[in-house]
């Protein structure tokens, strides 16, 4: 399993979420949500959902999670 993750400096739901990948195991990339934000709005919109306003916003495996709860969620934390 790979993840990325769109995140911003100084973000606690952010570290939250990376610290949890790292406690699965599972890889990821990270990307500033700010400087890739055109990108992030179009993979969330083919994914047919809302925009956010928040970060972080999470990629499991290609297939758009959203944020720290639904990732929290998605791996049993």
């Amino acid at each position: 399993m790979k993840a990325e993750i769109y995140s911003k400096p100084n973000c606690k739901f952010c570290v939250a979420a990376k610290e949890l990948l790292e406690r699965r195991g599972i890889e990821y990339v990270e990307l500033q949500a700010p400087d890739h934000l055109e990108t992030l709005m179009e993979r969330i919109d083919a994914a047919g959902q809302p925009r956010p306003r928040t970060v972080p916003q999470i990629f499991l495996d290609g297939a758009y999670i959203g944020g720290y709860d639904r990732l929290a969620e998605q791996l049993g934390a």
